[in-house]
């Protein structure tokens, strides 16, 4: 394979990686855009996409496509019952009961996983195997949907932001809460919504990568580590810079994996953030409490 394939293959697995770190990421900063909590649950969620999808598909035999819309629904399902019983009675309380609040919660979805499924890795089978070539270059079925899937998830996600009345009330809610009530905002609904939107992105990466990858009951750890990191580089409540951020962290642990080391690709996003925290502390994007 030429220099050129292999640089094209890495940078088809950079933007996939980007794809889903970023479907993670803008769910994460939407939640603390509108609701200013710190969802340490949020890589549980993730993990829960992925174990839908294996259910649906693995054990329902349902198609992969339809797996996916339903890991979804059931994502954003839960993530109404966790908004009602243990999200909205924390809202408004000091930082410290919202990080405790949401690392039990983490810490309860994590545990019953395991005990359901135990830590044994399991892989999801799509019915999708073959490869597509382009310029000479080999790429999975599977990876190419996914890559489809998430970018237009965002398309689909910043239209909604910025063309609907319920997009433009999540927008209002993030920037000034006490104004939404003059308006007839209810700020209590538009934060229910947004929980619930927020989880179901995370739903979705968990889902597009369930083919890709194996899952386990911890796969979410890391993968909200670098979300958080996204975040952080992005600036707190910016979609656009969690979209950004995903972008230039996705590529480069691709390309860092495939010329200088696999192991030194899981700290790029750290180093990044030190970067960061040291020329422009407030991210990319400066003002880390607005929904862009």
């Amino acid at each position: 394979m030429s220099a050129e394939a292999i640089f094209a293959q890495h940078l088809v697995n950079g933007l996939l990686l980007s794809g889903i770190y970023g479907l993670v990421a803008v769910g994460l900063t939407l939640i603390y855009g509108v609701l200013e909590i710190v969802n340490f649950a949020h890589g549980e969620f993730y993990m829960l996409g992925a174990y839908f999808t294996f259910i649906a598909s693995s054990w329902l035999g349902l198609p992969y496509y339809i797996s996916v819309a339903l890991a979804v629904a059931f994502s954003a399902i839960i993530a109404l019952f966790v908004e009602r019983g243990a999200i909205r009675p924390i809202t408004g309380r000091s930082f410290e009961s919202k990080v405790l609040g949401t690392f039990a919660i983490s810490m309860i979805l994590a545990n019953t996983v395991l005990l359901l499924f135990t830590a044994t890795p399991r892989t999801v089978r799509t019915g999708l195997a073959g490869t597509i070539e382009f310029a000479g270059v080999f790429f999975s079925v599977e990876r190419v949907l996914a890559l489809l899937a998430g970018y237009l998830a965002f398309f689909a996600l910043h239209l909604f932001l910025q063309r609907t009345r319920l997009g433009k009330a999540i927008r209002a809610v993030a920037q000034n809460r006490e104004a939404c009530y003059v308006v007839g905002i209810d700020p209590h609904r538009i934060a229910r919504l947004t929980f619930t939107l927020g989880i179901g992105l995370a739903g979705l990466a968990g889902a597009l990568i369930a083919p890709i990858f194996s899952i386990e009951p911890s796969m979410g750890q890391a993968v909200v580590l670098k979300a958080f990191a996204i975040v952080i580089v992005g600036g707190f409540g910016s979609v656009k810079g969690a979209a950004v951020a995903a972008l230039i962290v996705g590529l480069g642990e691709s390309l860092v994996g495939g010329y200088i080391s696999a192991t030194l690709k899981d700290g790029l996003a750290f180093l990044i953030i030190i970067l960061v925290l040291i020329l422009r502390p407030q991210g990319i994007f400066g003002r880390a409490t607005r929904v862009l």
